[in-house]
């Protein structure tokens, strides 16, 4: 319950004064106004003090809010589903680095095989030691 000077505080608050009596008011507003219930009155009251635009802009700043959460949520699930690929690819680029240098060596015994084959090929005639289709 409120007294009367809270009450007379909220509406000056609002723009209604003591000073400024004039106020043209509809026929059968006060009555209304009298015979309102206290929830009526209540609602009434905190639409003068503004509290329901303050209400209003509230579950707009929750609804942004719940946009904002959801929309990070969206995003952390990205950063999993990315570090996951890097982590593949990363497999992936040591994988072919250990083929590379396997492969320089298999081609460097290869060479060095028929470099070998070349030269002494008088004595063990035109084979080859590797299963490549050059002759010498």
């Amino acid at each position: 319950m409120c007294s009367k000077a809270e009450v007379a505080n909220l509406l000056e608050s609002a723009g209604f004064s003591r000073a400024n009596p004039y106020y043209i008011v509809q026929q059968g507003k006060i009555m209304h106004m009298s015979h309102m219930k206290d929830t009526e009155r209540l609602s009434l009251l905190k639409e003068i003090g503004g509290t329901g635009v303050y209400e209003e802009r509230r579950k707009e700043s929750l609804k942004v809010m719940g946009d904002t959460e959801t929309r990070r949520a969206q995003i952390e699930d990205m950063m999993t589903v990315i570090e996951e690929k890097l982590k593949d690819l990363d497999g992936e680029r040591k994988e072919l680095a250990e083929y590379m240098v396997v492969d320089k060596q298999r081609r460097w015994v290869h060479s060095i095989g028929h470099t070998s084959l070349q030269l002494g090929s008088g004595s063990l005639g035109s084979g080859c030691i590797c299963d490549c289709t050059e002759q010498a």
